[in-house]
């Protein structure tokens, strides 16, 4: 597939996700049934396609809200592989840290230009990596 097919592809999968997800049935902070519609917001996304970063546009994501008075809390539905508050999707992450671990000498810069982002970012994503790491497994603490 080629870069542009596969840019083309993910957008398509998002906005079908726009236009067919449906309510949720119930609010999630206070399990209230009142819920409405309330608009939408615009994401950009980081992904992986054949092996090189695209950066994406356009992505719209519904917004929902709680009409329950003491809760009113609202949220966005995001489309599967999505991530909240994340630029750089997971499959970006897991490509560079993928590169880090298995290159010889490598160093940030490097990885950084690979995936079209700051070393100060790659650098983030070793520690939030390691963070995981040593929680499920003590001894690899420094």
């Amino acid at each position: 597939m080629s870069l542009h097919k596969g840019r083309k592809k993910f957008k398509e999968l998002c906005d079908r996700f726009f236009e067919t997800v449906k309510k949720p049935s119930h609010c999630p902070f206070c399990q209230g049934l009142r819920i409405y519609w309330n608009g939408h917001r615009e994401r950009t996304a980081s992904v992986m396609a054949d092996d090189e970063v695209v950066h994406l546009t356009g992505i719209l994501c519904k917004r929902v809200k709680c009409a329950n008075p003491p809760c009113r809390k609202s949220w966005t539905l995001r489309p599967p592989g999505l991530m909240a508050r994340r630029h750089y999707q997971r499959c970006v992450v897991a490509s560079a840290v993928r590169q880090w671990l298995s290159e010889p000498h490598p160093t940030l810069t490097a990885v950084a230009r690979v995936h079209q982002c700051c070393r100060r970012t790659v650098g983030r994503w070793l520690r939030w990596i390691r963070g995981i790491a040593t929680a499920i497994v003590p001894d690899l603490a420094p």
